[in-house]
């Protein structure tokens, strides 16, 4: 579960870490108004929130067709095609790394570094919320389904609290050199500092969770009912219940008896199981607790401060 709950954690503190940035930026490059203008602040903060919408679309596309498996040796070319489940977090720690460097130049702004960045980093959040939140459920008995999607979601809001934690961090570290009326050369040096640690902060988490998705398996039921691999996916059944070592997952098991798998579901199967009240209340309840929990989550973002 500590690979999924990384992932959700360096999500939610890297939407959130905007807020406070901004707030620094506003110090340092508009030292006469004290905040950015308000068509940039929203602009930087929306960048992400675009990302967010293109990367789940995209990445949920390719996880469906591609699969999730991440394959590190042998690294064939083969491989790369099929490495979806930790390429998010490689889009995220890159554009981290984009933004803690950005800066003004002849030919170059930092507002406008800063928004492109925003806006690769949205894409590998998105990128991970369609990841996390399938390889939760499937990994998952249907017991402990629930609890683990929970816990998965409440590392959003550490990761929103430990945004908070590090810009306060921050402004008590630099406190000797902010104090004052006037935000003078020292204290913009300090402010200038302050902001690219709270982006740069976002890259722990993401690294963390890196190792594990790079080696964790397939999903069995992926395996099974996408990829249609009978032998393989009850050879990864097999070893999933003996052992934690992923060496062995995705090699190939004879089946005696002609095993096979589900036939293969279409939209038909969609609309005929969600047409029924019994079953669409139960997607229509999920769904839409998720959309009010962000409208929650996100109007503190792009709320006037």
């Amino acid at each position: 579960m500590e690979k999924r709950v990384d992932g959700s954690f360096a999500d939610a503190y890297d939407l959130f870490a905007v807020g406070f940035a901004n707030i620094l930026l506003g110090y340092v490059y508009y030292p006469r108004a004290g905040k950015l203008p308000d068509s940039i602040d929203l602009g930087i903060k929306m960048a992400s929130s675009v990302g967010t919408v293109i990367g789940q679309i995209s990445f949920g596309i390719f996880n469906d067709v591609y699969g999730r498996r991440v394959v590190i040796a042998p690294f064939h070319l083969r491989d790369l095609t099929t490495q979806m489940y930790g390429r998010e977090l490689v889009i995220m720690i890159i554009a981290t790394l984009g933004l803690t460097l950005g800066t003004t130049g002849q030919s170059v702004n930092v507002v406008g570094v800063t928004i492109f960045w925003r806006f690769i980093l949205g894409i590998g959040i998105g990128g991970d919320y369609p990841n996390s939140c399938v390889l939760v459920s499937e990994f998952s008995t249907v017991r402990w389904r629930g609890a683990m999607m929970a816990a998965m979601f409440s590392a959003q809001g550490l990761g929103a609290f430990f945004a908070a934690l590090v810009s306060y961090s921050c402004a008590v570290g630099f406190r000797n050199d902010i104090q004052g009326s006037n935000c003078d050369e020292t204290c913009q040096l300090a402010l200038d500092k302050a902001w690219r640690i709270v982006y740069g902060m976002g890259i722990l988490p993401a690294v963390g969770a890196l190792f594990f998705r790079l080696t964790i398996p397939e999903t069995i039921r992926y395996t099974l009912d996408v990829a249609r691999n009978e032998p393989i996916a009850a050879r990864d059944a097999r070893q999933f219940i003996k052992t934690n070592d992923t060496t062995h997952f995705g090699q190939s098991l004879d089946l005696p008896g002609g095993f096979q798998a589900p036939p293969r579901p279409s939209f038909r199967d969609f609309r005929r199981y969600f047409g029924l009240w019994k079953n669409g209340k139960v997607l229509l309840g999920t769904a839409g607790s998720w959309f009010l929990l962000d409208i929650a989550f996100v109007y503190p973002t792009f709320g006037r401060r």
